[in-house]
């Protein structure tokens, strides 16, 4: 490997370089011009006066005048011969000033003009230096080459050829540079760059391989003290011995050329390639130091990505882990193309784990999967991601990993790693204690045979699952091939005692007994011990094999560990009570007052014993037990508890004397209970006082509960039965208050949508229909009961029906009548109605027809089918059957509930119209008088005066429709139709007067 650093001069040789070329341009110039040069310079008059001041600028090396004079000169006799030649000289001044594009284009425009001239060589070689010093390579490497070629003889070839090799070095061709390097040192061994020729060589055989020569080379040029690259070729014989493994020379060789080198890139280059060494001689904190003195100023190159990764390196290893996941980022963000980048992001994942950065450390295994998706090293990584998780607990999360793993890579992995991929899915899902997932995981894994431990694992594995579904029996055959691998040590104990464990539960005492004694004798010491035999007897317990329960409540109590006596003794008693020794459970339960005078079995085995007389039902026995919990151990931590289970119990058994007796035992209770166990009790008293018939006073505490307890679990529900006792008295501001701290509050999804449900009632009672429909609509979408969204489904549609919003409402009734499982009876005819009513507003009249049909035959308790009448007799007008329409209409005005109904009205307005359409203008004027005289709707009284007064017109009295149009004018005032009713009331004036003159 080679060092990064480009080929360059050394500040020395520069100036050498530059004072030959100096010299040669001046010379060059006064010889040229001596014949036009006085003894003194003038201010010019003509192109010869101007060319001689600007000449003698030059001469002087006063090249911001010359550059400016030759500038001027140029502009004032463009196509003069002093003008071209000026062309050259301006860039010889430019080039002087290093101003290397203008000269560039001076040389250019000199060429074009004289191509054979004498300065002809001397422009053609200054526009390959201009051109290399620009870093154009290609451009230079073809313009120093035609110069070689055409000019095999000028003096400035020795210069060419060096500029020439370093161009092709920079091109990265060391062949042709190693070419161009020796004919350069064969044709002109004296010359002032024939050191930096023998650097070139070296650098150029160092990269084509040839370390040998390189090396001698490089020696040789280290053994000339005055050679201005002694210092780069120490650095670069340096980096030789690194790469062939001689790390102490390299070492020794860098650290001598460190002084030596002047380039701030050479000096960052040499320390780097000593902090390789250093890390190769594990002495990290010296690399460190030399990395971290360089590492805030790194070059874009990749030597800065190399500074940075091996400086991480040398930082992880002194324990600087924030440095180094610092140089790491930086690396990745300024690199993220290096060869460096994946290696520096496996390696800030390693770090985090060290560390226990698990966020960073998933974050990174993540973005390692999306920048490098084709690596090798990819499915260790996410494996290595699936493990942290796991460790973690994020179960679900690990098994989503591992299953990917799977997924994408079990075509290409070996055996061994697919088995662990399967393995860690099975153990997630028993860490997520789904049992059944992980049994079906992990008896997918087929075990390596070789792998005795992994096999061992596994077979544990499967034992925990099985034991979680309640298989224990199943579970037998793997825990003992878990022991027959690993027969000692911790697990060894655990398999044991799960073994023994299973037997028990599965009722095999015998089978157990033996499991427990080997358990015994190989574990003597091991608390599993004790802890198996309490399994052990709580099981047979359980089981009512009392015998047996007791054998191991014996070994318990009488094992001098104060823990398992206590628990011993209480599981004794017990046993004894259930197996009929009564006499016997009281002595042991005297034992343990006696021996364990402040033991928490006591009151604790009466609270199991209540417990299980609660789950069986025997509330009144249950409350007992609890009672005697809370006389005998009042001070015990179970003394609370036991109150409310007794207070509960007896709220159970329901008789008048036991809820009067629960209501003492909570008020007692709350004489001095604090925190969330005081509103457990205020809660419990509610209901009581309920149960009671005590509502006021059960409200009441529900109120203090809700407002005094906003921590408790009960604190929900009771500020949900205050706001809706609040909606049932119409105190609308207080429900609202009460329902916009539910949604505020961490309740359950369906809680909330019972609030969203209860406002919208609100909102509804209130006839704020947009309010509705917004609560409505969001109950809608996030409701999973049923009954709930039925129920939150018609408001919305009602809302939408309310807001005249009739295809949006339609939209909503019509999958309801399709579902009515889940709508109360009540609601279910209202559901018809308005789906046929929004079909009735669409003019949809056919499926109108329908459902009003339908309504009418199903509901015939309801109230207000007369509604379902008016709907058929507008569907059936639509059809043009009049007279059906007509008899429907008829049913309204006749119906008991809906005679005196706006809908009656509207349905005999409509009778006029049936007889109206049909031309039968009197039955027509008779229907619409019965609007006027029967109803109080001015809309529809008006609206049948004026019909009536058309009928008047059709049978050709004027003086009649005059008489009603005058009356709708006069009566209503405000009415759509007075306009109407005056145009007409002008026209019949005019026709009255028109048929009395004919009368005449």
């Amino acid at each position: 490997m080679l060092g990064f650093h480009d080929l360059k001069s050394s500040s020395n040789e520069k100036i050498t370089y530059f004072n030959v070329l100096i010299f040669a341009g001046v010379f060059t110039f006064a010889f040229v011009l001596s014949p036009l040069m006085g003894e003194q310079i003038v201010v010019g008059q003509s192109v010869e006066d101007d060319y001689r001041l600007a000449a003698g600028h030059y001469s002087r090396g006063s090249f911001n005048d010359s550059r400016d004079a030759f500038s001027k000169l140029i502009q004032q006799y463009p196509g003069t011969e002093k003008a071209v030649v000026s062309h050259f000289f301006l860039g010889e001044s430019e080039v002087q000033l290093q101003n290397y594009e203008v000269a560039y284009s001076q040389y250019q425009a000199f060429l074009a003009q004289r191509p054979g001239s004498q300065h002809s060589a001397r422009a053609l070689f200054r526009l390959g230096e201009c051109a290399y010093q620009l870093g154009r390579q290609t451009q230079a490497a073809s313009l120093l080459e035609k110069f070689v070629w055409t000019y095999p003889n000028d003096p400035l070839r020795e210069f060419a050829l060096t500029f020439l090799g370093d161009v092709r070095m920079q091109r990265g061709e060391p062949q042709l540079a190693q070419r161009v390097y020796e004919n350069a040192l064969q044709a002109y061994p004296q010359s002032s760059m024939s050191q930096r020729c023998r650097f070139g060589l070296a650098r150029a055989v160092q990269q084509l391989g040839n370390y040998e020569d390189a090396s001698r080379f490089y020696q040789l040029l280290i053994s000339q003290a005055e050679s201005p690259y002694r210092g780069q070729s120490l650095m670069q014989l340096g980096v030789i011995d690194f790469n062939n493994g001689h790390v102490e020379n390299a070492r020794s060789n860098l650290f001598e050329a460190l002084p030596l080198l002047t380039s701030d890139e050479e000096i960052l280059e040499t320390k780097y390639w000593l902090a390789r060494s250093e890390l190769a001689c594990q002495d990290f904190e010296a690399a460190f130091g030399y990395l971290d003195s360089v590492a805030d100023d790194v070059p874009r190159s990749d030597l800065g990505a190399a500074i940075l990764f091996d400086g991480a390196v040398a930082a992880a290893k002194t324990d600087r882990v924030d440095v180094a996941q610092r140089w790491l980022s930086r690396l990745r963000d300024g690199w993220p193309n290096s060869r460096w980048s994946e290696d520096a992001l496996q390696m800030q994942i390693d770090l985090a784990n060290q560390t226990g950065d698990s966020n960073n450390s998933l974050g990174w295994i993540e973005q390692f999967e999306k920048e490098f998706p084709e690596s090798s090293r990819l499915p260790g990584i996410i494996e290595y991601g699936g493990r942290v998780q796991y460790e973690e607990r994020e179960y679900k999360k690990s098994i989503e990993t591992f299953q990917r793993l799977l997924d994408r890579f079990a075509g290409d992995a070996p055996k061994e790693e697919r088995s662990v991929w399967q393995y860690y899915i099975g153990l997630g899902y028993l860490g997520l204690k789904d049992y059944n997932a992980a049994k079906d995981a992990l008896f997918r894994v087929k075990a390596v045979s070789h792998d005795s431990e992994f096999k061992a694992s596994v077979s544990i594995a499967k034992a925990t699952a099985l034991i979680g579904l309640g298989r224990n029996i199943d579970a037998t055959p793997y825990l003992q091939q878990y022991l027959d691998i690993e027969p000692s040590g911790a697990q060894a104990a655990r398999a044991r005692s799960e073994l023994a464990i299973a037997y028990a539960r599965d009722q095999q005492w015998d089978l157990a007994k033996i499991a427990f004694d080997d358990l015994q004798q190989k574990h003597v010491d091991d608390p599993l011990v004790f802890e198996t035999a309490s399994i052990f007897a709580e099981s047979a317990y359980k089981a009512k094999n009392h015998r047996f329960a007791e054998s191991y409540y014996e070994i318990l109590a009488d094992c001098g560990d104060e823990k398992y006596s206590e628990r011993g003794l209480s599981g004794l008693a017990w046993a004894r009570m259930e197996g009929k020794q009564p006499q016997k459970a009281i002595e042991t339960f005297g034992r343990l007052l006696n021996e364990f005078p402040d033991s928490r079995y006591a009151p604790e085995a009466a609270m199991a014993r209540g417990k299980s007389l609660e789950e069986q039902k025997e509330y009144v026995a249950a409350a007992n037990v609890f009672g005697l919990v809370v006389e005998r151990h009042g001070d015990s931590k179970f003394a609370g508890t036991a109150a409310l289970r007794q207070a509960y119990n007896l709220q159970k058994a329901g008789s008048e004397e036991n809820l009067k007796v629960a209501k003492h035992v909570l008020l007692k209770y709350l004489e001095s209970a604090v925190g969330d166990a005081r509103g457990d009790a205020i809660y419990q008293l509610a209901w009581v006082c309920s149960d009671l018939g005590l509502e006021k006073e059960g409200l009441q505490r529900f109120e203090e509960l809700s407002s005094e307890y906003r921590d408790s679990r009960y604190w929900v529900d009771a500020t949900y039965r205050i706001a809706k006792q609040a909606v049932s008295v119409e105190d609308y501001s207080k429900a609202d208050r009460l329902l916009t701290q539910l949604l505020a509050h961490d309740s359950p999804v369906e809680v909330k949508s019972r609030c969203l449900f209860l406002r919208g009632q609100i909102a509804a009672k209130q006839k704020n229909w947009v309010l509705v429909t917004e609560t409505m609509t969001e109950l809608v979408s996030k409701t999973k009961d049923k009954s709930l969204h039925a129920k939150a489904s018609y408001w919305l549609g009602e809302s939408l029906y309310q807001c005249e919003q009739y295809s949006g409402s339609a939209d909503v009734f019509g999958p309801l009548v399709r579902r009515e499982e889940f709508t109360s009876k009540k609601l279910k005819p209202w559901i018809h109605l308005r789906y046929a009513q929004c079909l009735a507003y669409q003019e949809r009249w056919t499926p109108a027809l329908t459902e009003a049909d339908a309504g009418l035959k199903r509901f015939a308790d309801f109230r207000f089918r007369y509604e379902f009448d008016y709907i058929r007799g507008r569907a059936l007008a639509s059809q043009g059957r009049l007279q059906d329409a007509r008899a429907a209409y008829q049913k309204v005005t006749k119906s008991p509930e809906g005679a005196s109904t706006e809908t009656a009205a509207m349905a005999q307005w409509r009778i006029g119209e049936t007889f109206f359409h049909q031309e039968e203008y009197r039955q027509a004027i008779d229907a619409y008088y019965k609007v006027d005289s029967l109803f109080a709707y001015k809309k529809w009284r008006s609206a049948a005066l004026m019909q009536a007064g058309k009928c008047q017109e059709h049978l050709g009295n004027w003086r009649h429709a005059i008489k009603l149009y005058k009356q709708l004018v006069e009566k209503f005032p405000g009415s759509e139709y007075v306009k109407d009713a005056n145009q007409r009331m002008d026209l019949a004036v005019r026709q009255a007067s028109l048929k009395q003159k004919a009368n005449r």
